[in-house]
């Protein structure tokens, strides 16, 4: 099932937020300018941190990834922040805040 948010902007231009359709990544959403129903720009993702052991996507419980196009002519990414969890965000505790 697709799941994506649409605000269209100008020029017939929309910005674009999809969840990942790929089942080897489900914690994963992308950004990005769509026109005519077609993915135009790359803006930034935000995936849940992983590593690669022995051939197997291993997923962290304890970051979070988010990588950015900065660069419109260049397909990768450009930058990569990593946003460790709130230790005292992963219990119970945050519901009194």
């Amino acid at each position: 099932m697709e799941q994506r948010i649409v605000i269209p902007l100008k020029n017939g231009v929309s910005l674009v937020a999809e969840a990942s359709t790929n089942p080897d990544f489900p914690c994963e959403i992308y950004v990005g300018l769509m026109k005519d129903g077609v993915w135009i720009q790359d803006l930034c993702a935000v995936t849940q941190e992983y590593q690669y052991e022995n051939g197997d996507v291993q997923f962290s419980d304890t970051a979070t990834n988010v990588l950015v196009w900065s660069n419109e002519n260049y397909e990768d990414y450009t930058h990569k922040f990593t946003v460790p969890e709130r230790p005292d965000m992963l219990d119970e505790s945050w519901e009194n805040y």
